[in-house]
């Protein structure tokens, strides 16, 4: 058996307080330590009595903010913080202490540590926030890499994990090390891509390449256009062709030089698939198509994807419209959404399928195809005018449903062709 390092022990001890986190984005573990004894941890999450991010969603993620950047855009305390507070709050010295952490520190957590009179720092993933570093260097706060297996150098500042780039940074090189090894850091922050919304393309996984989803109302889609997308897709080389949970086709591996001559050759328009807008309207082929449905879904949901799709909001909104209970679109789960019956449209509201699921519910029945498309834009209105980051759902459950329902006008009786026929047999 190998005895692990006080390194190893102390980075391992980080990474299982990181479990903890409520964070969707990014699981971060911090532990303080001063002579081999742990003082603190902290994992980064809401602040105490707050909700958690599990719970409500996070909107860095949903406003595709990338990391290192907006701070003030979380709702989260970071894992330093968390460990610095906890040690202010107990009454726990920390100067001279060592603090480790799961991922390197941001530049907020950065001023805490060095005015807590932390002298060492040792993590184990790179974070993109090369002033941080920069700062640590001129308090003369020690700062290293660690990664288990490899030379870690504590105070010499010639070696750091395998990437000799990373430099240690002491307070002995403090003044002749001025000129810290950050700049391949600031290189890939500068090129760091983003999503283009305004080209409707989305960055991959290799943060290198693009894909663009194709505005396709309903998936109904004509062979000319299937020809088109596919010569396009073999002529800019696309690393596949996928077909969306939205009904729509998206050309997936495209180099961002590419995506004006893209749209051009397509002469189609975008889906609206990244930003805070209707995403989608879902629909599934009701009876222009389907033997079981009772309503006719695409004509409906293509009204209101005429009226609403990439409509701006404060959140996102996704509808979905079926022709039948079976629920092909899956009205239920969508912010908006409408199952067909006998007697007209059911109408759902505050459903998704996100991290944190939540069915829809049932506020209105026996809808025809003008009630619906009415009760659509003032469901939409109402959201602009709350003007809240929060799904539909998370937005309702706050007001509650009697108020949310009170707001956009939701009067009508339950089956009006059959309440009319009642009435008329009780006249006789």
């Amino acid at each position: 058996m190998t005895r692990p390092s006080a390194d190893e022990y102390f980075s391992e001890i980080a990474a299982i307080v990181a479990k903890r986190s409520t964070c969707l984005r990014r699981q971060v573990g911090a532990v303080i330590v001063r002579d081999n004894r742990i003082l603190t941890t902290g994992y980064n999450g809401a602040p105490s009595g707050l909700a958690h991010c599990l719970d409500i969603g996070c909107i860095r993620m949903e406003e595709n903010i990338p990391s290192g950047t907006r701070q003030e855009k979380c709702r989260a305390v970071h894992a330093e913080q968390n460990a610095i507070i906890q040690a202010a709050l107990h009454g726990v010295r920390t100067s001279g202490a060592t603090l480790y952490c799961t991922h390197q520190p941001c530049i907020l957590c950065t001023k805490m540590i060095i005015n807590a009179g932390i002298r060492k720092v040792i993590y184990n993933y790179a974070y993109p926030d090369p002033v941080s570093l920069e700062f640590f260097n001129e308090a003369g706060v020690e700062v290293r890499l660690f990664e288990p297996g490899t030379e870690n150098t504590g105070s010499d500042g010639k070696t750091c994990g395998k990437n000799p780039d990373l430099w240690i940074v002491s307070s002995e090189k403090k003044q002749t090390d001025k000129k810290i090894k950050v700049s391949f850091m600031a290189d890939t922050v500068a090129e760091k891509k983003k999503d283009i919304p305004e080209k409707g393309a989305i960055l991959q996984r290799d943060g290198e390449s693009y894909a663009v989803a194709l505005r396709m109302p309903a998936g109904i889609v004509t062979p000319d256009q299937l020809r088109r997308i596919a010569d396009v897709s073999e002529k800019y080389n696309a690393a596949a062709l996928k077909i969306s949970s939205s009904q729509r086709l998206v050309i997936v591996g495209l180099k961002e030089e590419d995506i004006d001559n893209v749209w051009a050759d397509l002469d189609m328009e975008p889906g609206a698939a990244i930003g805070m807008c209707v995403r989608s309207v879902r629909i599934c082929p009701g009876t222009t198509f389907c033997k079981r449905a009772k309503q006719d879904s695409v004509s409906l949901g293509l009204k209101l994807e005429s009226m609403f799709h990439g409509k701006p909001l404060p959140c996102k909104m996704k509808i979905g419209v079926s022709g039948c209970p079976f629920s092909c679109a899956e009205p239920a789960v969508r912010d908006i959404g409408f199952a067909g019956d006998a007697k007209g449209f059911k109408l759902y509201v505050g459903g998704n399928a996100s991290n944190s699921p939540q069915v829809g519910t049932l506020v209105a029945e026996g809808l025809n195809e003008e009630q619906a498309v009415e009760i659509t834009g003032k469901i939409i209105d109402f959201v602009i005018r709350k003007d809240s980051k929060k799904r539909l759902g998370r937005l309702i459950d706050e007001i509650g449903i009697d108020t949310f329902k009170a707001e956009v006008g939701l009067n009508w009786r339950p089956f009006p062709a059959e309440t009319d026929e009642r009435k008329g047999r009780q006249d006789q």
